[in-house]
């Protein structure tokens, strides 16, 4: 498995609060505003959810109002998750509720901006349902993931301000992106790539083949 990027420069993450060790955190940065970024985070937990590229959807039903049925394999932690989940939105953010698993919860919360006048946004995982013997026997099941979620719901903030304006562009991210599995997606960013590149070899043959550099070329 990969290890995460240095989370330093986009997102920190630690124990909780203070001595809190039935709890994980991350803090994002973002630009967005705070009523902004307080829409993104109420409007969708499934998005929430699947940005986070260790998270593989297996499954995810309505199971009633504000709650579902969530099966994923997580990739950091090798297991999969099967779960009810259900969720409550709060003043300030998000509480996802699990009805089993090691995890009691996860609250996503909107602060202003440590750092500039983008918002912030805050990711605790919570494991105080259970005792710490019990956390320490069972600590396969922890979720090492929040790294992770943080880098990737960060990359995915600063595209959503500089492409959410582009017609189609939510289209693509709601239709297209959201669904796909993390592999598929580093594929098809891996395609992107490569069709940029080709696209400008192929302006730069014509705009050499354009100023005569062909012939320069053939005499050389």
């Amino acid at each position: 498995m990969e290890r995460p990027p240095n989370p330093s420069a986009s997102a920190t993450a630690g124990p909780g609060d203070e001595d809190r060790r039935d709890q994980a955190w991350v803090r994002i940065k973002t630009e967005l505003a705070p009523g902004e970024l307080l829409a993104f985070v109420q409007e969708d937990p499934e998005r929430l959810l699947r940005i986070n590229s260790m998270y593989e959807f297996l499954a995810w039903q309505k199971a009633g109002r504000d709650a579902y049925v969530l099966r994923i394999r997580n990739h950091a932690n090798g297991r999969i998750l099967e779960t009810t989940l259900g969720t409550e939105c709060a003043p300030d953010g998000l509480i996802l509720r699990y009805g089993g698993g090691l995890k009691a919860s996860t609250v996503f919360r909107v602060e202003p901006g440590s750092d500039g006048p983008g918002a912030d946004l805050v990711i605790t995982d919570d494991y105080s349902h259970v005792s710490e013997a019990e956390r320490a026997a069972r600590r396969t099941e922890v979720d090492n993931s929040l790294n992770w979620w943080g880098q990737d719901l960060y990359r995915y903030f600063r595209s959503w301000r500089r492409w959410s304006w582009l017609p189609g562009w939510r289209w693509y991210m709601e239709r297209v992106w959201k669904p796909m599995k993390p592999t598929a997606r580093r594929v098809v960013y891996i395609l992107y790539i490569v069709t940029v590149v080709e696209i400008v070899a192929i302006i730069a043959a014509v705009i050499l083949f354009g100023m005569g550099w062909d012939e320069y070329f053939r005499n050389v």
